[in-house]
């Protein structure tokens, strides 16, 4: 549609997208890279405060937070037991701290439920690291005092500021020195994770391509068949063998058009130039 390719010609529409496939590609080295280490904290956790599992079905559906009460009262031993811990490890004590995130019952058994109480609001029904969006694996990095040993300063902090300059941006625009700033800022977290994780030390060279990509779309097939009304073709990888479509090829360029009859449409970035000749009578 043109739509799409109208709204992505413009280089600022084209930064915003950048950095949201940044963001992306952060995200998914944070996954494989915060489910190891929470394995790891729950195991920790799971020493203290033990794997008997909750009798009494513990919820916080009652329950609301209140200035003299800030941390939900609980009846049963075993889940008093881990909301002890899991609030000592909580580096926002005294802040706004997600209780409801989480069902306490399941505690001593899971450990995303631990897990979604370090996290922002949202999270209260998601059951695995893939459910959780960037902006949440970041308030865990940061709330959680498990990870303060990866000495990451403000990083994470910086991060989810960009998150959150970028996926609210209320005209999905980016200008060049601000995604500039931000690419740096996805690296610099990168760049020192990379230390801990081997999966991070190609994070760099990605977002550096991602940053001087000249990317344009293409059209679908349907849009081509709709557009010049070739019910004949039912599909892209149909055209060059159809009759009546002759393919010549130009070395010189790298840009895939379609002439049909007087008409030439730019729609892509391709190599070599193909040329459909349609016959005139179309």
């Amino acid at each position: 549609m043109d739509i799409f390719r109208d709204f992505f010609e413009k280089e600022e529409h084209k930064n915003w997208l950048k950095g949201v496939v940044s963001l992306a590609c952060l995200q998914k080295l944070l996954e494989n890279f915060i489910d190891k280490e929470m394995a790891d904290f729950y195991q920790e956790m799971r020493k203290k405060c033990g794997s008997v599992c909750c009798a009494n079905n513990c919820n916080f559906t009652n329950w609301r937070p209140t200035h003299n009460q800030p941390i939900p009262p609980l009846d049963c031993e075993v889940c008093c037991k881990w909301r002890h811990e899991i609030w000592t490890s909580h580096s926002s004590q005294r802040g706004k701290v997600m209780w409801k995130n989480s069902k306490p019952h399941l505690w001593s058994q899971h450990k995303w439920e631990v897990a979604k109480v370090y996290m922002t609001d949202g999270h209260k029904n998601h059951k695995s690291i893939g459910d959780f969006d960037i902006a949440a694996l970041l308030s865990l990095m940061t709330q959680c005092k498990h990870f303060k040993r990866f000495e990451l300063g403000g990083l994470c902090e910086q991060v989810a500021y960009v998150r959150n300059n970028i996926m609210h941006s209320a005209n999905f625009k980016l200008k060049r020195e601000d995604l500039h700033r931000y690419l740096s800022q996805i690296t610099n977290l990168g760049e020192a994770l990379t230390k801990h994780h081997p999966d991070f030390r190609n994070l760099s060279q990605d977002i550096n391509k991602i940053q001087n990509h000249n990317f344009r779309l293409t059209p679908s097939a349907f849009t081509i068949k709709d557009r010049y009304r070739m019910p004949w073709v039912k599909s892209f990888e149909e055209l060059p063998s159809h009759p009546g479509i002759i393919p010549m090829i130009d070395e010189r360029q790298q840009i895939w058009n379609y002439r049909f009859g007087r008409d030439f449409i730019d729609d892509g970035i391709f190599e070599p130039r193909l040329f459909w000749k349609f016959p005139t009578a179309l």
